[in-house]
């Protein structure tokens, strides 16, 4: 007999990732298993996966949000702990806090029946997740690879917890550093985007962060291997060295325009079948508006990219963060 109470019945999950000299985007399937009570959740994976948050002005000072509150509301148990103070702010933060060579898993159910998975850290410490999907109840469950079962695709469940998000503001989530958009007031960025305080326009200010990653960028078409899991930038590298793929394009693009307190998105999904990250910003009068710096950078016919960036039909968007 299956179970319903504890999560969901039968999720069937698309994981995508990022170019990665691949043609074709790449299937994660997760079947999860609801089991009767007590017993546990397992993850099989059928195929791995590789790679893969409003102001009319410009801020006059760098703004990283940061949490305030005290971790006050905390749902834990088997070793794991999800804090859930900041759920009006768009994100809730997971930690293992005990020592282990296993792989970890944080899988996000959102009120739209997406669901978001992403690798957990091993250090003990604790890593934000968005809550990108809007208002509504989120089931954040945390699982681990189980001693005998190393190098395979089976999980089992450590926790799970449901919440009724209520934010803040509908543009909470995409404000504030997050697992793969994750930045903080020492990163090496930040002397760019004291610049672009001067600006005090918003429009402005993303109209020069996308000339500056689009004229000194360069792409990094080498394959790399990744843990199944997903593919997570690092900013700090990607500023240094000015290469990486379009989620690094995408993820430094939108990390420098929430530190101006602008809200950007980092979105992941495909292109005329192509596996892809681009970034949305909120500007006003006009609302979101996509801004894709590797197409850009990549395009050899400049007077035509605008067009196809602007064009809905060439996007398929599947996550957001």
């Amino acid at each position: 007999m299956i179970g319903g109470a504890a999560f969901r019945q039968c999720l069937t999950v698309l994981q995508l990732c990022c170019e990665y000299r691949m043609k074709k985007l790449v299937i994660l399937l997760i079947c999860l298993v609801i089991l009767l009570p007590g017993n546990n959740l397992d993850i099989r994976i059928a195929a791995a996966a590789a790679g893969i948050a409003p102001m009319t002005t410009a801020m006059k000072q760098t703004r990283i949000l940061t949490p305030a509150a005290p971790i006050n509301r905390v749902h834990k148990g088997n070793g794991a702990e999800i804090d859930y103070s900041n759920i009006a702010d768009g994100y809730v933060k997971v930690r293992y806090f005990i020592q282990t060579s296993r792989a970890l898993r944080v899988l996000i159910a959102t009120p739209g029946d997406i669901v978001y998975i992403y690798q957990l850290n091993r250090n003990m410490e604790y890593e934000r997740f968005p809550l990108s999907e809007g208002n509504g109840i989120y089931t954040i469950s945390v699982y681990k690879q189980p001693e005998k079962q190393s190098g395979s695709n089976l999980y089992s469940h450590i926790l799970s917890f449901s919440v009724d998000v209520r934010l803040v503001n509908e543009h909470a989530p995409f404000l504030s550093s997050n697992k793969l958009v994750n930045f903080n007031k020492e990163s090496l960025f930040m002397n760019k985007v004291e610049e672009l305080k001067k600006l005090n326009d918003n429009r402005a200010a993303i109209d020069e962060i996308n000339r500056f990653i689009v004229k000194n960028m360069k792409y990094d078409d080498r394959e790399v291997v990744l843990e199944d899991g997903g593919y997570v930038p690092c900013l700090d590298r990607v500023y240094t060295e000015l290469t990486g793929r379009c989620i690094d394009y995408a993820a430094l693009m939108v990390a420098m325009a929430r530190s101006l307190g602008i809200p950007a998105k980092l979105v992941t999904g495909y292109t005329r079948e192509q596996c892809h990250a681009w970034v949305e910003v909120y500007l006003e009068p006009s609302g979101w508006e996509r801004r894709d710096p590797t197409i850009e950078a990549l395009s050899r016919v400049k007077r035509n990219t605008q067009q196809l960036i602007n064009d809905d039909k060439n996007y398929k968007q599947m996550f957001q963060y």
